[in-house]
């Protein structure tokens, strides 16, 4: 697939503002413009489960495309060096690079 996720920025936000459902949720929101209008939309929610760890979650949903853009700069950065003294590290990185393009 070719799809590619919006750059961000995505944050997290806690209540029933940004929210589908009622109730006190966790979400993800993106933020951006529109033809210079501003705009944010939640693009995912957490359900509760446990507070701390729903935020937890979230946090990591909200880093998720910084964290891929991170690893696709170092992957390609450093990996000349990195193939045979972390060969482990870079097959690993190339991996989570894949699931998360082929995810999209």
């Amino acid at each position: 697939m070719t799809a590619k996720h919006p750059e961000g920025p995505y944050s997290l936000e806690v209540g029933k503002n940004r929210c589908f459902h009622e109730g006190n949720r966790v979400a993800i929101t993106l933020s951006g413009e529109d033809n210079g209008e501003p705009y944010t939309v939640t693009v995912a929610e957490v359900w509760p489960a446990d507070h701390d760890l729903d935020i937890a979650v979230g946090k990591l949903f909200a880093a998720a495309p910084d964290l891929l853009a991170a690893l696709w700069e170092m992957l390609h950065e450093y990996e000349p060096a990195s193939s045979k003294d972390y060969p482990d590290a870079v097959v690993l990185a190339r991996a989570a690079i894949a699931k998360a393009r082929d995810a999209a």
